[in-house]
């Protein structure tokens, strides 16, 4: 049975409905700053401009927090207003994650020894789950 525009607004109005949205928005802002992050170290080190992939991921992760901070304040938690106490709480989060995202690429391809395209999945499936607890419990927490 289809909806008429009355239900499917009620629909949008739930709890539940603003919860999916807001993960749907958090995959979508972090597929984009983790394509960007892939993309930047496999140009870097497949071009040589960094054969170490530990320096060329340092870059990349910096750049993918770029996307990430913007997309996430504005768009995935809807926050306008911007204070250093957010983006100090940020910043922890993205530190922590860059020294989870280190050293998975570190077990990986060193005491591992695989190729690093393999750590790098791994930093992708494991580092977000992470930043998205930290970031809708504590970083962008809503006052309820």
């Amino acid at each position: 049975m289809p909806m008429d525009s009355e239900s499917i607004g009620l629909a949008r109005s739930s709890p539940l409905f603003s919860k999916v949205a807001r993960l749907v928005r958090f995959g979508i802002v972090g597929v984009t700053a983790t394509l960007v992050h892939f993309g930047v170290v496999v140009l870097l080190v497949e071009t040589r401009l960094l054969s170490e992939p530990l320096f060329a991921n340092l870059i990349a992760f910096s750049c993918a927090v770029w996307v990430s901070y913007h997309g996430h304040n504005q768009w995935t938690f809807q926050h306008r207003r911007r204070s250093s106490r957010q983006f100090l709480r940020f910043l922890i989060v993205t530190l922590a994650a860059l020294g989870l995202n280190q050293a998975i690429l570190y077990l990986a391809t060193r005491p591992l020894g695989w190729d690093y395209r393999i750590g790098m999945l791994l930093v992708i499936l494991l580092v977000p789950l992470f930043t998205y607890l930290l970031a809708r419990s504590w970083v962008f927490r809503t006052k309820t």
